[in-house]
């Protein structure tokens, strides 16, 4: 029997985002359209992890890859709380506020990373910053998770 509760669980990592593995664009299949989605690669400890970031939270990383690639710099570290969301093969990490990733990067990179951020956000809540790229993108998870009762 399959019960319409959905689990949830929580993470808090700290490890170092893979500037190579950054990719941004507008999350797809939802009913607003137009939701900044970034994509990348956090590793803590030994293992290497898929994360997902959206809205303010994705922008925030878009600008500081972006001003880690412009300085020569291929990964920084971070401080990451995220919601793990599973399907039956997959679990992934998501975070969808600003505050919940925090960059540590070398002060030359804040400095860039956080004007180019505020640049992009004027301070607004939602909305999609100009020249922000439009490839579609997904999550792997095509439906929320549900606990099976035996």
């Amino acid at each position: 029997m399959t019960s319409t509760y959905n689990a949830f669980a929580a993470a808090h990592l700290d490890g170092t985002i893979m500037i190579a593995s950054t990719q941004v664009g507008l999350l797809c299949g939802v009913s607003t359209p137009g939701v900044p989605l970034a994509t990348f690669r956090i590793n803590a400890g030994m293992q290497s992890h898929p994360a997902y970031a959206l809205a303010r939270s994705a922008i925030k990383v878009f600008a500081y890859a972006e001003a880690a690639r412009l300085l020569g710099i291929e990964s920084i570290q971070v401080n990451m709380r995220a919601n793990l969301i599973s399907a039956e093969a997959v679990t992934v990490l998501v975070s969808d506020g600003e505050i919940d990733i925090e960059c540590h990067g070398p002060s030359d990179v804040r400095k860039v990373a956080e004007g180019n951020f505020a640049r992009m956000t004027s301070g607004k809540a939602d909305f999609v910053p100009t020249n922000w790229p439009e490839t579609p993108m997904t999550l792997p998870i095509p439906k929320p998770s549900v606990v099976h009762k035996r």
